[in-house]
């Protein structure tokens, strides 16, 4: 070290004929170097008692008790300054770096609170400090030393000179500045760090891809995942390639471009600063903090919209996650389960594993995050009852088309394109997600505007003002009403946004687009009230249900009153009488369905609830009430083009529910003494066959009534699993054997086709069966169900295994009894 300081210093001493050195930054360049081995040299002369320097991380001592090292490499720094004042700037940051590579983080700080020179060298000197800080890794002390920066007179009336104009923070501290909040992982620090972002894009200013993490890792603190999710799409897909802001490599190539001198790398085409959107500036550790920040949102589809972008973006698929970043990995699988894909989520953990192991013969950490999920995972789908969430993966599709058309040229129709748009946000709406299909049509939005107006300086700055990123307010506010205007160009995409928003409850907004759109088209035409036409009925029906959901109901009927018949749908009325129904207004329900009918937009779901509410309507007395419950059977027998009858027993079921026992027997005409059982029997076994003919899952009322009722005659009354004494005479015990003996037959092939299905996992049905089984003496059968059902993974209500065991002491089978005994045993209260 004493003959690499000494060498330098003969380089730099004012005797040695003023020769200024050259200020290239980097660890291969002599200046760095030659501080370096000052500050060694330093150490080795004062080496503190314990340990030894460590060159990459240093020792947290050696600063601390010497700053020695620090003011030789400043002194030096300051001395070659006076040769070069042009190059001070590069020098002290130099300095700083080799301090830094020294572990003298803790000397540099002291040298900026002590030395007279503070005042003179400012905010480079500061940068300098902040840059050794941050190399250490110790952040904390970086942000103390940028807050007290502000704070001090190093800020206070001083500028910064860059691009032309003049800035209050030097580039380089606050790009440290941004690492250090991301790294200090303390709460609060998202907005100040977004709002430097914002300056340093304002001000055209690179940024380090370490300040773009230090931003997420902010943001991640906070939950604030669409600032996160912003900035990260803004690098993964940008708008046309338009510039938003520049990406650099490390805070050289910032120094580089403040002082106009040479970076040293091995490539400088490769290493000098990319334009945001190139997809290697985008690592899986940034994308896996900022769906992190998503899920803990509940921003699930978000998080799944991000990843697609990011493996777009690399032209990949997300078949499996490399091992070097396994918190994508638990990321990713976190937001698959909360969409309820807890299979893909598996075979993802699977494939990557298995990928792992086949490359490098190493096996995953049984105790990660994503193990855990995994785990998790595995107790999910070991239950029963489930279900993949088939309604996100159809979203998925539509999400990676959207992609694609807006990152490839079409010949696609803009209508056709508006049209397919629709289609994603609602299927996004479907699978519960609207968020994410609300923002990925306004990014679409953003891409139409592109298209439309050319690429141009404003459009640019258009678009910077997208993201809110550097971009004053009324900027921010016209391109944010040019991409509203573009998604409000259609009835169908402007309801599919409107139902976004009242998903995410957030009615104002969607009544605020209507109301919006509907003045610009009555300002266009210069006719009536908008909603009366036909070709905006489906965002008139949006409009209504958030009017109605705000309880604005007298709004909501002054719109349906000035609809006219072309402009109102079958969904308008249905709406409508959803909400007379809510408010118990009968006599209103009962007009609506038949302005319905004349219309020709009655639907059965509105027929149905026209029935409940005549049965509640109590101003009438029973023969009229049943009088308007067959007229609205005929009506709506006429809609489906069948008879009365046959509307009835198709929709039997839900007649059923929706009135009562006494007027369902008027409606099948039945006398006192017909058994009602009996002929809903032979109603539910005639519809059991039709879906077997057709390959239909049957109804679930259908099984239902097949186990409730077969055998009817054969059962006790109080339907409490106890059989009815047998007959005296010998012909019509055989009777009721045959009875009985069809009536299991029917049972049992009810709980057939129940396997396989959610109504297997129904313990109610579950009881209903032990019942009927046992009350038709079929007790043998009676254990052996209840059995599968347990075998099956399901936990039986008490009820059940009681009937069971009462079969088996009523067949004498001891084992069986002893089973259940215990079981009953188990399930009992202690």
């Amino acid at each position: 070290w004493k003959t690499a300081s000494d060498l330098f210093l003969s380089q730099i001493d004012p005797d040695a004929g003023l020769v200024p050195v050259q200020p290239s930054l980097g660890w291969d360049q002599p200046i760095e170097m030659g501080l370096y081995a000052i500050a060694r040299l330093a150490q080795q002369q004062h080496q503190p008692p314990h340990g030894s320097i460590n060159e990459k991380n240093g020792n947290d001592d050696i600063g601390s008790q010497f700053s020695l090292a620090a003011e030789r490499v400043f002194d030096a720094a300051i001395s070659m300054s006076m040769v070069s004042p042009q190059s001070e700037e590069a020098y002290i940051l130099a300095a700083g770096s080799a301090l830094g590579r020294a572990g003298e983080y803790r000397g540099c700080i002291e040298f900026l609170n002590s030395s007279y020179h503070s005042s003179r060298l400012g905010q480079s000197l500061v940068a300098s400090v902040m840059h050794a800080c941050v190399m250490n890794g110790q952040y904390k002390e970086a942000s103390d030393v940028y807050t007290n920066c502000l704070k001090g007179p190093l800020v206070s009336g001083s500028e910064w000179q860059w691009g032309g104009g003049y800035h209050t923070i030097h580039p380089v501290v606050r790009d440290l500045a941004l690492v250090a909040m991301g790294q200090t992982k303390q709460e609060g620090n998202s907005q100040p760090a977004v709002d430097l972002l914002q300056q340093s894009i304002s001000d055209e200013v690179p940024v380090t891809i370490e300040a773009i993490r230090g931003v997420l890792l902010a943001c991640e603190m906070d939950n604030e995942w669409k600032k996160a999710g912003d900035i990260l799409e803004d690098i993964l897909v940008p708008i046309n390639n338009v510039k938003t802001f520049t990406i650099a490599r490390d805070i050289t190539v910032i120094i580089e471009r403040t002082n106009n001198i040479t970076v040293s790398h091995t490539d400088v085409q490769q290493h000098d600063y990319e334009i945001i959107g190139r997809g290697p500036l985008v690592d899986e550790h940034m994308l896996a903090s900022v769906m992190r920040t998503c899920a803990a949102s509940r921003e699930f589809g978000m998080g799944m919209l991000y990843s697609r972008l990011y493996h777009h973006a690399k032209g990949t698929e997300l078949t499996h996650v490399s091992i070097e970043s396994e918190s994508l990995l638990a990321a990713t699988m976190v937001s698959l389960c909360g969409l309820h894909c807890f299979r893909d989520a598996a075979e993802l953990y699977n494939t990557t594993r298995a990928n792992i192991i086949a490359n490098d013969d190493t096996n995953m950490n049984e105790t990660s995050d994503a193990s855990e999920c995994y785990e998790f995972i595995q107790f999910v789908l070991e239950k029963p009852n489930d279900e993949q969430n088939h309604a996100w993966i159809r979203a998925q599709r539509l999400i990676d088309k959207t992609i694609l058309l807006m990152k490839e040229p079409t010949y696609i129709a803009a209508d056709s394109q508006l049209e397919f748009i629709a289609k994603m946000v609602r299927s996004c709406t479907y699978a519960e997600q609207p968020g994410t299909g609300y923002h990925l049509a306004r990014k679409f939005a953003a891409y139409q505007l592109y298209r439309q107006e050319g690429e141009s300086e404003s459009v640019a700055a258009k678009l910077k003002s997208y993201f809110g990123l550097g971009a004053n307010s009324e900027s921010h506010e016209n391109t944010n009403n040019s991409i509203e205007s573009i998604l409000a160009s259609t009835d169908s995409l402007l309801s599919a946004t409107m139902h976004a928003h009242r998903k995410m409850n957030q009615n104002q907004d969607a009544l605020d687009r209507f109301f919006w759109k509907m003045d610009e088209v009555h300002n266009s035409t210069g006719g009536s009230a908008s909603w009366t036409n036909s070709h905006w009925s489906q965002s008139t029906n949006e409009a209504l249900l958030a009017l109605i959901e705000e309880d604005r109901l007298e709004e909501a009927e002054h719109i349906f009153d000035e609809m006219d018949d072309l402009a109102r749908t079958p969904d308008t009325f249905l709406l409508m009488a959803n909400s007379l129904y809510a408010r118990k207004q009968w006599k209103q329900m009962i007009d609506s369905h038949q302005a319905a009918a004349k219309a020709g937009c009655l639907t059965e779901e509105h027929a149905m609830k026209t029935l409940e509410a005549i049965v509640q309507w109590k101003q009438h007395n029973g023969s009229i009430k049943m009088r308007l419950i067959r007229a609205v059977i005929k009506d709506v027998s006429q809609v489906m083009g069948v008879l009365p009858n046959e509307w009835l027993i198709s929709n039997y079921w839900k007649v059923k529910r929706a009135v009562n026992k006494d007027y369902i027997r008027l409606l099948l005409n039945l006398e006192y003494s017909d058994n009602l059982q009996e002929i809903e029997l032979r109603i539910s076994l005639k519809q059991f066959d039709e879906a077997k003919e057709l390959g239909l899952a049957v109804k679930n009322d259908v099984l239902r009534c097949m186990v409730r009722n077969a055998g009817s005659r054969q059962r006790n009354g109080n339907f409490d699993g106890n059989p009815v004494p047998e007959a005296r005479e010998i012909r019509e015990r055989e009777a009721q054997t045959k009875d009985r003996f069809d009536a299991i037959d029917i049972v049992g092939q009810a709980v057939l086709a129940a396997r396989g299905t959610s109504f297997w996992n129904d313990l109610v049905f579950i009881d209903t069966v032990a019942i009927a089984f046992r009350s038709l003496k079929g007790n043998t059968e009676c254990i052996e169900f209840v059995r599968d059902v347990i075998a099956s993974g399901i936990q039986p209500n008490p009820r059940s295994l009681e009937h069971a065991h009462l079969a088996a002491k009523d067949l004498g089978d001891s084992e069986a009894f002893e089973e259940f005994t215990f079981l009953l045993e188990e399930v009992s209260p202690r």
